[in-house]
């Protein structure tokens, strides 16, 4: 199997809106290759608060095909939680004949209660939905569904009474389409210990029975046939060896990765001991057998957690995750890695999600028809929403493979894939959607017409996109990336690399080491990342971020965002009307021509403007959680902060939310009264 993924555009807006705060979100493929997408949310706040579960049809590209449904709506309730607490918690299921969609509700009494809705292959909806604990006395908990063969489902909860422990346990439910329950819930063997904290999770196994896992302490399993009872006693998925500690956030997933065989994903700690990571090993399709664990995540710190599992066409699995900037570079976010049929992880890691500084939450996936993948999540902060993205995936061993010397590869108009292997390669793909992969040596890839994807392995490479859309990966060494016409992905990887995206729209990012980034035409988003780099919009309306390090960022031309991040940054507006952001350190901006706009918040540090033109330029102040300027007025924050030094404007708000001192101070601005005319509370 290919080890090749290749992220699309990441969008928004398919549930919800930006505004919205969400609690769940899940995707499930169905029969017919549409993607089901799910989700609750809850709008607005106080008596105003409402809380809802929609649901959509994706098409194979990602696509909406049709107008999104609104299945429950809550209004506030009282108590601490709001309207978070009436309708949330959704989950798609597919069905023989279409899926179902459950979410957890409040009854009157508040009571919560598990219910359910029947769809057709077209989304639309089967009767009423129904409440599957309604004569229920005790709450469900960590409810989850999995569908039975004839169009049946199970349904599965927990139980965890610290005063009466008789009735602790996973107890499972058969049920009818119509989501009535067939003859009597019983409790898994060996789930007696769960705890209120624990989780139940359901997977297929390598025969297509389900599988029923849940923490206890380690991760126990039990495989259920076709009717939904018990075919064998309880295996456990972890466990300690080689001085390797079980997950303690979720059970593990068990998904089928080759005939008979079964592999387990889960989260806790490896050899190393640092944070959390991603850790898999495959058994036979009972428990038996269990072989080696590999670590799915490449970087041995901070935290991943919260895999989502998908089984690839033909063997093996794709396994995503949420990193907490794992990388120490700011690059939290979703990543993703193709494993084989024997477990172990294949090449590098990919980050799906391009928003720096954000950790995603919500996390779900799903495989479309066409064997690509789709992927979203849910954020707040700069980027806030529930944002989808496509992952093309190469799911084919017809990969032209070359020498360990240098080599010389030529594609046609067809879809091409090289990989040089060792020396220094010359690869050169012409037309057709292609994929280049330099490995080792000193590589040189040219990617002609055509999405392509290409990635230089070690060594100091040069990589050229051409025309279309392209993905561009340096990975290591001090390489050269060139995106050429179309909206270009690039990355440098680690070491001192130059990236020109060109003609286009393009996504540029230099990751570690110290950098040099030229947008080229279009609007651009460049990202300087870890190490001392320079930015540079050129033409069009780009965002330009510093990332860790002293960075130089430029716009150019256009009306251009730049940001700064850790270190002492130097950003320069160009012409148009440009808007830069303070940050950590001391920031030294210029606007230049047009109107621009100078913005400083509560974890900023110092920021120093060296050319702000009164009447036209304006300085910001970021209310939002900066308590000392909450309820003041302009002219009250500048005559409670501000003075004049040395024929410059100063604002000192003293020492800052995290021990360091915040002080803006604008160059040339003799006057505290114009400057409070040029200044906007926002």
């Amino acid at each position: 199997m290919s080890k090749y993924m290749f992220p699309g555009a990441p969008v928004t807006g398919i549930l919800g809106s930006d505004t919205d705060r969400f609690n769940s979100f899940d995707l499930a493929t169905l029969g017919n290759g549409k993607v089901v997408a799910v989700a609750g949310y809850s709008r607005g706040e106080g008596d105003d608060a409402r809380s809802f579960i929609a649901v959509t049809l994706l098409n194979a590209s990602g696509q909406v095909t049709g107008k999104p449904v609104v299945l429950d709506r809550g209004a506030p309730v009282e108590g601490p939680f709001g309207a978070l607490d009436r309708v949330a918690y959704a989950r798609a299921v597919p069905m023989e004949d279409g899926f179902l969609v459950s979410w957890t509700r409040l009854r009157a009494d508040e009571t919560p209660t598990v219910m359910m809705q029947r769809f057709d292959k077209a989304g639309k909806a089967r009767g009423e939905a129904v409440d599957l604990y309604a004569t229920e006395d005790t709450p469900p908990r960590g409810v989850q569904i999995a569908a039975l063969s004839g169009g049946g489902f199970i349904t599965v909860r927990t139980i965890s009474n610290f005063f009466d422990t008789a009735d602790n346990g996973v107890w499972v439910q058969v049920r009818g389409a119509n989501g009535a329950a067939k003859g009597k819930e019983f409790r898994l063997e060996g789930s007696q210990s769960v705890s209120s904290s624990s989780r139940v999770e359901l997977s297929v196994g390598a025969d297509g029975e389900t599988i029923v896992s849940f923490d206890s302490g380690l991760t126990r399993a039990v495989r259920l046939d076709a009717k939904g009872k018990p075919l064998d006693d309880y295996f456990v998925a972890n466990g300690f060896p080689d001085g390797i500690t079980p997950g303690y956030t979720t059970p593990a997933l068990l998904a089928p990765i080759a005939p008979g065989k079964i592999a387990a994903v889960w989260t806790g700690t490896f050899k190393e001991g640092v944070g959390t990571d991603i850790m898999i090993r495959v058994m036979q399709a009972d428990g038996s057998e269990p072989g080696q664990i590999y670590r799915v995540n490449n970087y041995a710190q901070g935290t991943q957690s919260d895999p989502v599992v998908l089984e690839r066409p033909g063997g093996g699995l794709i396994v995503l995750w949420r990193d907490s900037d794992g990388h120490g570079d700011d690059e939290a976010g979703i990543y993703a890695r193709q494993i084989g049929a024997n477990g172990k992880p294949q090449g590098p890691e990919l980050r799906i999600s391009p928003f720096d500084q954000t950790v995603p939450r919500e996390l779900d996936a799903a495989l479309t028809g066409d064997g690509h993948l789709i992927a979203g999540w849910s954020q707040t902060g700069f980027w806030p929403g529930l944002w989808l993205e496509r992952v093309q995936t190469w799911l084919s061993d017809d990969v032209d493979l070359g020498t360990r010397r240098a080599n010389t590869m030529t594609g046609d108009n067809d879809v091409d894939s090289f990989s040089g292997q060792g020396g220094a390669d010359r690869l050169v793909l012409k037309g057709g959607d292609d994929l280049g992969y330099g490995d080792s040596g000193k590589d040189t890839v040219d990617g002609g017409a055509g999405q392509d994807l290409l990635n230089g392995g070690t060594g100091d490479d040069r990589l050229s996109g051409g025309t279309g859309a392209d993905m561009i990966f340096g990975e290591a060494g001090r390489d050269v990336l060139l995106g050429g016409s179309g909206a270009d992905y690039m990355r440098g990887g680690t070491g001192d690399d130059r990236l020109s995206g060109q003609a286009g729209n393009d996504d540029l990012a230099g990751d570690i080491g110290n950098d040099l980034l030229f947008g080229g035409g279009g609007n651009d988003r460049l990202d300087g990342d870890a190490g001392n780099d320079r930015v540079n919009g050129d033409s069009g309306s780009d965002t330009l971020l510093g990332g860790a390090g002293d960075d130089t960022l430029s716009g150019g031309a256009g009306d251009d965002l730049l940001t700064a991040a850790q270190g002492d940054d130097v950003l320069k507006g160009g012409g148009g009307n440009d808007t830069l952001r303070a940050s950590d350190g001391t920031d030294r901006m210029t606007g230049g021509a047009g109107a621009d706009s100078f913005e400083f918040n509560l974890f900023n540090e110092r920021m120093v403007v060296t050319d702000f033109e009164a009447g036209t330029d304006r300085l910001g102040l970021v209310k939002s959680g900066f308590s000392r300027i909450a309820d003041m007025t302009v002219e009250q924050i500048v005559d409670t902060y501000g003075r004049v030094v040395k024929g410059d404007a100063v604002l000192d708000f003293g020492t800052g939310l995290f021990g360091y001192d915040q002080v803006i101070t604008i160059e040339g601005m003799g006057s505290l009264k114009v400057l409070a005319q040029n200044i906007d509370l926002l």
